[in-house]
């Protein structure tokens, strides 16, 4: 063996001896290979596309340092684009590292990007542009009178309009209530000249209700001011020939379609029925076209009272014509959700939207010549994951998952991130993955969609509080018990910090998640007596309707909003009692919550979740035979 070695060393030397520059030529051979090739890849492209990896695998100061390196690449082709994208990436990087002093100088340094480049800022521009028109319109209303009423109107309307299109139901409501509070001080009193505004207020609140949480307090709230404008509008319809006028022929069906939606929505689902039946009439009678927003409250209408045939027939013209017009990005994004959803749903037909999907992405474009935006295409592969996902083709699904986040993270700024359900969609989906590294991108996921709000001082929605809440349950799941108490305590203060008469919107979660972590016995007693009086209010309500009902002489066995809030109230308190250990006094509540729900108060859906809770619940304290028939009870409604 050592002759061996000797021989071999003895051969190498030779070769050394022979041709030295032959080695040393290769040797400048690979080193000139290597700087070339790492010239090549010191670009912003290869850097962005290293940082976003480790930022989705949680590496944040491996990303912060590859984003730091775009950055260097960016300043040196003088891309404002790039620059301003490095920045922020680095800036959710140091932001999600808790590196204040880093956050910081980031900070100002996107503010100074900003001034330098602000006439490439274009969304930012209209933005703007959009707040002074809307600020201008306001004031101009506290200056109006009757004669010059005309032409404010018609611009109050048409940018009322324009946001209820957008989804921007609070801005909306916010300029057509100052028109009709000025046309009450003006007018003295109903005047038809209220009844454009006051119906194009009531659309603006239905979808501010097709957009709350079911079960919700605020929900509850917005269906019962959306009938009272209503009621009002269809009195003011009362005093208007209609014989000759098509826009009010157009607007007693307007007012037709949102009291169906609204008897749905409270629960009085033959009424609906019996009013959609009247509208589809009036519609064939009198050859009259709805506009798309219309419709598609009409459609919502249908799903709701299980016409789901129906339903698709309508969302599917409303985006075939949105479509053709490229307009309403917001409505088409949500009508095309519910499209899908019922098709893989009560239609039981995923070749239907496998084929309307594959339409979409094939064609690459909304119209001709126009591309589609990365969030409707990040969008696209979302919901094709959704329908991989409903066959059981996990594999496909996880990759179109991937492909829509990868979408959104190489295409749109970090401070708009937080407006895709893209990022809480595929981290719901990772976190049911057995895989540590699927289970690591859910988390990374949700950590990015939480600072796009906080750190570009966003307003936290309740998608915000559902995936702060998802976190601390992946976080709670791996051990990581201080970031995830760090994260529940913001979701806490904001419960705790409620008015006593504001019952609180709480995430799937959230009773869960405090029940296990919370260790603080003040904090316990403080949320425990919270929720406590948030079933008491519930209730209250929940009697008052109903005795409202009984005495109207409408029967109070059918399903109720307040009845929903309270079951909603019912079952969190029932969870958190259970986290809490309180044995089987966590059974109360929830089993009062079923039987809401068998007395017909409570959708399908709402009852599903409250038997599979009902089912954990029990299954937790040794019930198992209860616990088997509860599961058996929460298949028979999927």
């Amino acid at each position: 063996m050592a002759e061996s070695r000797d021989r071999a060393k003895s051969n190498g030397l030779r070769i050394l001896g022979r041709a030295p520059m032959e080695f040393f030529t290769w040797i400048l051979v690979i080193a000139a290979t290597v700087f070339a090739f790492n010239h090549l890849s010191d670009t912003y492209e290869n850097h962005n596309y290293n940082g976003l990896h480790r930022l989705n695998t949680e590496r944040y100061q491996d990303a912060f340092q590859e984003f730091g390196r775009a950055l260097h690449c960016a300043t040196e082709d003088m891309n404002s684009e790039q620059i301003r994208s490095a920045l922020e990436k680095q800036a959710v990087a140091a932001f999600i590292m808790k590196d204040d002093g880093k956050f910081k100088k980031l900070s100002e340094r996107l503010k100074n990007a900003e001034i330098l480049y602000k006439d490439e800022s274009e969304n930012k521009n209209i933005q703007d542009a959009t707040a002074a028109e809307t600020r201008m319109l306001l004031q101009s209303l506290d200056n109006m009178n009757a004669g010059d009423s005309a032409d404010l109107e018609e611009r109050i309307l048409g940018s009322a309009g324009a946001f209820i299109d957008e989804g921007e139901t609070k801005e909306a409501s916010e300029l057509l209530g100052k028109l009709l509070d000025k046309y009450d001080q003006v007018y003295c009193g109903d005047n038809v000249r209220l009844l454009e505004p006051l119906i194009l207020l009531s659309r603006a609140k239905l979808v501010a209700v097709q957009k709350s949480r079911p079960g919700s307090f605020a929900r509850a709230g917005l269906i019962e001011e959306s009938r009272s404008d209503l009621e009002r509008a269809r009195h003011l319809l009362a005093d208007v020939d209609v014989t000759g006028a098509l826009d009010q022929k157009i607007n007693r069906v307007r007012v037709d379609v949102y009291d169906a939606y609204l008897s749905a929505a409270e629960g009085n689902i033959e009424k609906a029925k019996t009013e959609l039946a009247a509208v589809k009439g009036l519609l064939k009678q009198q050859n009259i076209t709805l506009d798309e927003g219309d419709d598609s409250i009409r459609a919502d209408t249908h799903a709701t009272c299980g016409d789901a045939e129906g339903a698709a027939e309508i969302y599917e013209q409303v985006l075939g014509r949105l479509r053709v017009e490229n307009r309403d990005a917001a409505l088409r994004t949500r009508d095309r959700r519910i499209l899908i959803s019922l098709y893989i749903g009560p239609l039981h037909s995923p070749a239907r939207a496998r084929h309307l999907l594959k339409g979409l992405l094939d064609s690459e474009t909304s119209v001709e010549g126009v591309a589609w935006k990365p969030e409707t295409l990040a969008e696209i592969h979302e919901l094709i994951a959704m329908v991989d996902e409903k066959d059981g083709d996990t594999l496909t699904a996880s990759k179109q998952y991937e492909e829509a986040v990868k979408v959104i993270q190489a295409t749109m700024p970090n401070e708009t991130w937080y407006r895709t359900p893209v990022f809480t969609a595929s981290a719901v989906f990772f976190l049911k993955s057995a895989s540590k590294l699927k289970q690591r991108r859910a988390r990374a996921f949700l950590r990015e969609y939480l600072a796009s709000v906080d750190a570009f001082g966003h307003p936290r929605t309740s998608a915000y509080w559902e995936a702060n809440d998802k976190l601390v349950y992946a976080l709670l799941e791996i051990g990581e018990k201080k970031e995830a108490l760090e994260r529940l305590s913001l979701d806490i203060d904001r419960v705790l910090s409620m008015p006593v008469d504001v019952i609180p919107d709480l995430t799937d979660d959230f009773a869960m998640v405090a029940g296990r972590l919370l260790k603080d016995e003040s904090k316990k007693s403080a949320l425990d007596n919270r929720l406590r009086d948030s079933v008491k209010l519930s209730r209250k309500l929940w009697l008052q309707a109903k005795a409202s009902f009984d005495k109207d002489g409408v029967s109070g066995s059918r399903p109720d909003i307040r009845a929903r809030v309270y079951a909603a109230q019912l079952l969190a308190y029932g969870i958190l009692t259970f986290e809490l250990e309180r044995g089987e006094s966590s059974l109360i509540p929830i089993e009062e919550a079923v039987k809401l729900g068998k007395e017909g108060y409570l959708s399908n859906e709402e009852m599903k979740r409250t038997y599979l809770t009902y089912q954990r619940v029990l299954k937790g304290l040794g019930l198992s035979d209860k616990a088997a028939e509860a599961g058996r009870n929460a298949a028979k409604l999927f």
